[in-house]
Order: structure tokens, then sequence, then C-alpha cells
């Protein structure tokens, strides 16, 4: 069974992000990928990853309004 591959386009669509921005995140190594040529594919479970890793938790404030 193999998994499922995005393109940068399809990527970029599922993140809210412009297509050069992922380019950028895959180039720094931000988000895994393969490289077939001068195409990139990224597997649904990377984005997953990268969204799970990225996550920035809120903080509840007390009663008088201070995190």
């Amino acid at each position: 069974m193999s998994e499922a591959m995005l393109e940068t386009k399809d990527v970029a669509e599922c993140l809210g992000l412009s297509v050069r921005r992922v380019r950028r995140l895959l180039s720094s190594k931000k988000l895994r990928h393969i490289r077939i040529g001068k195409q990139f594919f990224v597997p649904e479970q990377a984005v997953q990853e990268f969204l799970s890793q990225n996550m920035v938790e809120t903080c509840l404030a007390d009663e008088k309004g201070n995190p």
C-alpha cells in the first residue's frame, strides 16, 4: 500500500500558503518530501506532521484576564 503524494500546489492549497512559500519550506527541509527531477512530492502524512510540529497551544487566562 502506497501513501498518497501531493504536488507543491496541492500542499500550498491545503496549508493556505503560496506555492513559493511551500518551495521554501521544502528547500529548507522543514517539510519532508521526495524530489524527482525538478518536481517535489510531499506525502500526506508529512503535511500532518508539519502541522503538528508547528502547532501553537493557547494558554488560558485566569479570572482577572492575566495569562
